[in-house]
């Protein structure tokens, strides 16, 4: 249900109870496009937002910093922002896997969350095409390749990919050039540290 401030402004019983409504956007007409909060429900509001709450809440182009522990589904940590500063990037900038950046979008200043974010969400399925054998006579002399080892292959534009070793045969290696966390759900806490 729309709520027309323009229309129906806060003189009764609602006035008393909240703050009167700040918008720092003038395009915005009407209670419920602004992120949601509960209170207000009881007097036929479906959302009500202070300017501070507005603020305080994360959204699209928001500059943030977060800590995050991330973990597979065995329960292991394959990465954590423990003991760093926290992680500062610009929500929906492409800065961040897209399901990262959907996990903040409505998380309010300092709250915790836990997300588990699909494949096609973090790092896509793994593909079979980026993995392939390659002559050992094709390689440097002096190079002493290993299973786990990270090499750089170079593609015929002059673009540099990772790429992960893994198989080492007699005359061949084997390469994968899929992200290591590719075909992967990925299971994220997360709390909001800063919001600007």
């Amino acid at each position: 249900m729309k709520n027309d401030l323009t229309n129906r402004p806060m003189t009764s019983i609602g006035a008393k109870i909240f703050e009167r409504i700040e918008f720092t956007n003038s395009n915005i007409n009407t209670i419920d496009e602004i992120n949601p909060i509960s209170a207000g429900q009881s007097l036929g509001f479906d959302y009500l937002c202070t300017k501070q709450d507005y603020m305080d809440i994360v959204k699209e182009k928001d500059n943030v910093s977060v800590h995050y522990t991330g973990t597979l589904n065995n329960g292991e940590i394959f990465d954590s922002s423990k003991g760093r500063e926290p992680l500062a990037f610009t929500v929906g900038a492409g800065m961040m896997i897209p399901g990262f950046d959907k996990a903040v979008v409505g998380m309010k200043l300092n709250e915790t969350k836990k997300v588990t974010i699909a494949p096609a969400d973090a790092y896509g399925e793994k593909q079979d095409g980026l993995v392939q054998k390659v002559e050992k006579s094709q390689l440097p002399a002096d190079l002493q390749p290993e299973v786990g080892q990270q090499l750089a292959s170079q593609l015929p534009n002059g673009q540099q990919i990772p790429v992960t070793v893994t198989d080492v045969a007699e005359d061949s290696i084997t390469i994968d050039a899929n992200h290591p966390l590719a075909g992967k759900e990925l299971t994220f806490e997360i709390e909001v540290v800063t919001i600007n």
